[in-house]
């Protein structure tokens, strides 16, 4: 006990201070604090930009992508594609809101020092999307796939998309 013990002039003994712990793998938090306005903006000015300044490669490449092809499949069926029509204003304006909401996600975790949300599953949904998006246009281009008929059979995917979600939340989030 001798050890730990600190004699002081007075003769009060007084426990010796702790050697500091060491500390490691804590998240630090990013030194570049985001700006969610300045993510949306960028965003606005061309899909991906702000998820780039966000530093969300992955978000970008899938976004960028898929406004790439809405534009490619609108000049390919000479506009008559409603469908893709319709979905450029829902991914400019999507892409502008999830990189606003990224950017707050970013710096709510710099600021509270939790770790970041995880990336590889993230990337994964991200990966799919751009794999299935350059799948359809290799197909289209070898011509073993057209998008003309996305143009008359798009209101099947309304369909599913309320079936899906229909069966969530009557499920309440069974499995």
């Amino acid at each position: 006990m001798e050890e730990n013990v600190v004699r002081t002039d007075s003769g009060v003994d007084a426990p010796q201070p702790q050697a500091a712990v060491r500390v490691e793998n804590v998240y630090r938090g990013s030194a570049h604090k985001r700006s969610p306005a300045l993510a949306a903006f960028l965003s606005f000015i061309f899909p991906g930009f702000g998820h780039l300044y966000n530093g969300e490669i992955g978000k970008a490449l899938a976004f960028f992508c898929a406004f790439a092809t809405c534009i490619f499949v609108m000049s390919e069926s000479n506009g008559n594609s409603v469908f893709f029509g319709l979905l450029i204003p829902f991914i400019v304006f999507y892409n502008a809101i999830e990189a606003y909401r990224s950017a707050e996600r970013i710096n709510l975790q710099s600021y509270s020092g939790l770790s970041t949300v995880d990336e590889p599953a993230s990337n994964r949904l991200w990966g799919w999307s751009l794999v299935v998006m350059g799948g359809l246009l290799l197909l289209h281009n070898m011509g073993l796939f057209r998008f003309e008929w996305i143009a008359r059979m798009w209101p099947l995917l309304m369909i599913a998309a309320g079936v899906v979600l229909l069966r969530g939340s009557l499920l309440g989030g069974q499995k």
